[in-house]
This record gives structure tokens, sequence and C-alpha cells, in this order.
């Protein structure tokens, strides 16, 4: 017999959750880490160097392409700008702080979940 819709979801929620796990103790980057450490990157050496020719080339092809997958292509430009201005003042990306713990965990040898107070 066919598994039920339910049956399916839950399987794959299960699927899931075991690849984040799996991922989370290997301290796999995700796409979206990738994605936006490689903005980060293009933008800050752009900004740094004060080469804009460059990345409004490629942030109008980033533009073009969402504005294909449907998103508004006035509010997408207006998000870009606003990300390059904060580069532009200074802004960092935020640090995965959870990866940073685990990996102090294991290299003072302290079990997960042991001595969260102190990191």
């Amino acid at each position: 017999m066919a598994k039920s819709y339910e049956q399916r979801l839950e399987e794959q929620r299960l699927r899931q959750k075991a690849l984040r796990e799996r991922k989370r103790r290997e301290r796999s980057p995700h796409r979206d880490d990738i994605a936006r450490m490689l903005l980060h990157v293009i933008v800050r050496q752009s900004v740094k160097g004060g080469s804009y020719e460059k990345l409004d080339r490629a942030m109008d092809l980033v533009t073009r392409e969402l504005v294909a997958q449907g998103f508004d292509k006035r509010r997408t430009e207006q998000v870009i700008e606003e990300i390059i201005e904060r580069h532009e003042q200074g802004w960092q990306p935020r640090h995965r702080t959870h990866i940073l713990r685990e990996k102090w965990r294991a290299e003072e040898g302290v079990p997960e979940g042991d001595d969260d107070e102190k990191v």
C-alpha cells in the first residue's frame, strides 16, 4: 500500500533533520553561508578598492536574475543598495557563534551540552 502524504512528510522531516545534524557536526557550510560570504567578499573588495564598475555590473546581473524569478526590480535594487551602504560603513557579517562554540568544545574536549554558560 502507498504511504500517506503525512507519512512521507514525516520521513522527509526526519531525513532533513539528520542531514542538518550531520552537516552541523562536520561544520560544513550551508549554501546560504557560502552565498552570504561570497557577497560580503565581493562588496567589501569593491568598496575597499573604490572599484564600483565591476560591482555594478555584477549587481545588475543579480537584479536581472531575481526579477526573472518574480522579484520586484525596484525593491531588489533597494536591498542591494542597502547592502552596499552597510559595507561602506564598515559592516561585517555576523559570526556563526554556534559553530565557534562547537569548535571550542572539540578543542577543549568538553562534551556537547556541558558548560554552555562558559562560552
